[in-house]
This record gives C-alpha cells, structure tokens and sequence, in this order.
C-alpha cells in the first residue's frame, strides 16, 4: 500500500499560493512540476499507479478552512529544517514543529 496516490487542494488564486508551494513540496520529495490551466502539481518519483502527487486547482469561490497536512521524516533536524522552510516561504498558521 502507498500513502496516498495524490492530495488535491483547491485556492482562490494560483498565482497567490504558487511561491509558497514550488517552495515547500520540492522540500518535501514533490520534485516534478507540472503547471496546466487553471492548476498545477508537484509529483514525487514513480509511475503510475504509483504515482503520489499534491496539486492545487484554481476555485475563485474556494473559501479557506483549518485543513492540516502532517508529513512523517526521518529527525527532529529534518523538523525543524523544514518547519524554517515553511516559515521563509510565508505561512501564516504554524502550530509546531513539533513531535506528533
């Protein structure tokens, strides 16, 4: 089994988020980028079906929510190098970093 085949986000404005995800889910493993109309996505390696991808799809009347995403790694180091990440790229709600 997999962790999840894809996570499939929506935003107001692609234009608004972009910076703060082609920062973070490269960091993440989500290296290949794919940008189409409308959308775009960030795939980790592999084929499909193997495939885990995370991708954000323009929705003019999304209306935000306290959705959380929580990623396993390797080290408390690995924590906090990537929590400075989210930080730097312009998160706004930050609870942690923290052990789960």
């Amino acid at each position: 089994m997999y962790p999840f085949g894809h996570i499939d986000l929506r935003a107001r404005d692609l234009d608004a988020v972009y910076p703060f995800y082609s920062r973070i889910l490269p960091e993440l493993g989500f290296r290949n980028e794919w940008r189409g109309e409308g959308a775009f996505s960030f795939q980790a390696e592999g084929t499909f079906p193997k495939l885990s991808w995370f991708g954000v799809i323009e929705d003019h009347n999304h209306v935000p929510n306290a959705t959380r995403f929580a990623f396993a790694v390797e080290s408390s180091e690995e924590v906090n190098r990537l929590a400075e990440i989210v930080r730097t790229a312009g998160a706004i709600n930050i609870e942690g970093p923290e052990d789960m």
